[in-house]
């Protein structure tokens, strides 16, 4: 799996020790717990991490608890509650096992597991099962491993649904296996599945392997059926999907609204009938699919595309590298642009066997990199950082605060629109701006606390503000805007 590392800068370090501790965790993003309580097999406070949650009766926005998961295997199902998260001793050693039903169920509003491995191991249970599930306005899964398997049955199986609100998986490792025969016929098996109005579903640096060898079922890696969808975000994650069956990595229909996906590894396979890298068949067409600097392998026994879009629906493949026997199909438009498709380079720009060609300088108000074009929610103007709002489903200027949703930023305005329109987005890659960026080479760059869409060159320090690298500086006015989605809160 693909590592990420991060420089943070601290103005306040804050080191948690408790007596006859073998490691420490290590927590994650903004929260900065007010309150902990401890579980163990022995020794702790709690014996269950559902004791432990259950006994929090006062956890809230500045009263936040973390329920700290000694080593061991847990087997019980999970309820979380708003601001208690759960953080582990890591992915093998604080375990929560489950036989049948929900491993995990995330809160209203806002929930963080940490450092936890999850076994859900349904075997051939006589139901519908998933291992995941959330709806909140914010929750998260973090350097964790989740393990979802079953043996036959003529049921469903999903690891990850997400109903609606925000959810992010960073730095996980995932497993999804199917074994043995079943004798319904059609089934077909998601290990991430949307349904419900999104505002944010981010997949990042993550790796997941997929394996179904029942000659019934059809894989799906992503299924996202209902709009209302923000960003649905997939970045820098290696997957891997086999099917004796159908197998495909995106499956987008229904009412959904689109995904973007940048700098990810795909891999497909399906034995005996055809499989698809991405099929998009939206109900009233319009669904936009924007994939950058991908490499996508598909092979099957029957017939292997890398996307089938359907009449209205559309897919943009910028500096891709495709490798699938029969390309694409569908009468949806298909905008393939520098990318290396099935052998044939077709190059609309700079590029080589799909790779970008970055200019050695930018000219003042340029940018280089992985662009998408998105609708902005207020006023912006070049250089200005962005961050999908939760609500209008809309991009507007970040701000390292904690007074309201503003951040991460996770974008750069490159052209000045107006609220309510369409322009180009930066997501990742460097950008030069004479009028707004300054710093020398070699600084870090920071989110800005004091105006909304500014950089800063020194982390913000006071007390409510956020820490977010977007990057650093390459030269005068010149910096590479490669955004950490992970952040810390100053207490």
């Amino acid at each position: 799996m693909k590592k990420v590392y991060s420089i943070f800068i601290f103005t306040i370090i804050i080191a948690f020790t408790w007596s006859a501790l073998a490691g420490e965790p290590h927590f994650y993003g903004s929260a900065h717990y007010a309150q902990s309580v401890i579980v163990a097999k022995s020794g702790g406070s709690y014996t269950t991490i559902q004791g432990a949650i259950d006994s929090v009766s006062d956890a809230g926005a500045s009263n936040r608890y973390a329920v700290i998961v000694y080593p061991g295997i847990y087997t019980e199902n999970i309820t979380m509650k708003d601001y208690v998260d759960i953080v582990g001793f890591g992915r093998t050693n604080s375990i929560i096992l489950v036989t049948s039903g929900t491993a995990i169920i995330y809160p209203a509003n806002k929930g963080t597991v940490v450092d936890i491995g999850v076994l859900a191991n349904y075997g051939t249970l006589g139901a519908n099962s998933t291992a995941i599930t959330s709806g909140g306005a914010d929750s998260a899964m973090v350097r964790c491993d989740l393990i979802v398997t079953k043996s036959g049955g003529d049921f469903l199986m999903k690891s990850v649904s997400v109903t609606g609100g925000s959810f992010r998986m960073i730095d996980c490792y995932h497993t999804y296996s199917i074994t043995g025969a079943t004798t319904d016929t059609g089934l077909i098996q998601s290990a991430f599945y949307q349904t419900g109005a999104l505002t944010l579903f981010l997949l990042h640096n993550n790796e997941l392997t997929m394996t179904c060898d029942d000659t019934n079922d059809d894989i799906v890696g992503f299924e996202t059926i209902t709009g209302g969808i923000g960003s649905f975000l997939l970045q820098d994650n290696i997957m891997d999907i086999s099917a004796v069956d159908t197998a495909c990595a995106l499956w987008l229909y229904g009412t959904a609204t689109g995904a973007t996906f940048s700098n990810n590894r795909f891999t497909v396979s399906g034995t005996t009938n055809t499989s698809w890298g991405f099929y998009v068949d939206s109900t009233a067409g319009g669904a936009v699919v924007n994939s950058i600097n991908n490499e996508m392998i598909v092979t099957s026994g029957g017939n292997a595309y890398s996307c089938e879009i359907f009449t209205g629906d559309i897919w943009n493949s910028y500096f891709d590298k495709i490798t699938a026997a029969q390309a694409t199909t569908g009468a949806g438009t298909k905008n393939i642009v520098s990318s290396n498709s099935a052998g044939s380079l077709l190059i609309s720009g700079d590029a080589i066997l799909g790779y970008r060609i970055a200019p050695v300088t930018l000219v003042d108000d340029t940018a280089s990199g992985d662009i998408i074009t998105v609708t902005f929610g207020e006023s912006v103007v070049f250089g200005e950082v962005c961050y999908p709002d939760v609500t209008d489903n809309e991009w507007k200027k970040a701000l390292a605060t904690n007074a309201a949703v503003t951040h991460p930023g996770m974008g750069i305005a490159l052209e000045t629109k107006a609220n309510g329109e369409s322009g180009k987005l930066l997501l990742r890659g460097t950008i030069r701006d004479d009028s707004a960026f300054a710093g020398v080479m070699g600084d870090i760059v920071f989110l800005s606390d004091a105006a909304a869409g500014d950089v800063l060159y020194v982390a913000p320090s006071d007390s409510g503000d956020i820490v977010q690298i977007l990057g650093f500086v390459i030269a005068d006015n010149y910096f590479y805007f490669n955004p950490d989605y992970t952040y810390v809160e100053v207490p």
